[in-house]
């Protein structure tokens, strides 16, 4: 496992790299291929009609998570790029308890997204991308890629103990 930041200049968003691409990349390179969207959709058309937002065509869903991952990368953007907005206000608590190696998650911009960003938050501003999912499930447990997600958040936030990564100043020599 390996850690890096999103970008050299900006140090308050890390991501994990397990295989290849950081877990950031790889979600919005998986949320922009149509192709892996359709046989998504396919596979889990049934929670998809369970979902409860109108939408049951396969190529509606396509759709609307294309225009999505669009919108929240460009978020992401705004905020690495403007100092007045935080990454505070965009991750929130995955659970009700406010320890340090916080798990947190970020939804897509539109009412009843689907898209989910996982990561640890160290603290206020600082967090580490530890991968991401179209939930269409109450529960990260009720379906393997989801849960397959918490056990990847979790194995992160064992890993930034283990490491002693608590702080800003801790993550400074990942820049080097």
């Amino acid at each position: 496992m390996k850690i890096v930041p999103i970008l050299k200049k900006f140090s308050s968003i890390y991501a994990v790299v397990f295989n290849g691409d950081d877990e950031l990349n790889k979600a919005f390179d998986l949320w922009n291929d149509v192709e892996y969207l359709t046989a998504f959709f396919e596979k889990n058309k049934h929670d998809l009609n369970l979902y409860g937002a109108g939408i049951s065509q396969i190529d509606t869903a396509v759709e609307k998570t294309l225009l999505e991952a669009e919108m929240l990368e460009n978020r992401i953007l705004r905020i690495v790029e403007t100092a007045g907005e935080s990454f505070d206000k965009f991750f929130k608590p995955l659970d009700r308890v406010v320890p340090i190696h916080q798990k947190s998650k970020a939804y897509g911009l539109k009412r009843r997204s689907w898209l989910r960003l996982y990561a640890v938050r160290i603290n206020p501003d600082l967090y580490v991308i530890s991968g991401s999912a179209i939930k269409l499930t109450q529960k990260m447990q009720d379906r393997v890629h989801t849960s397959k997600e918490l056990v990847k958040l979790n194995r992160v936030r064992d890993y930034l103990k283990e490491e002693g990564l608590f702080s800003d100043s801790d993550f400074k020599y990942l820049e080097s």
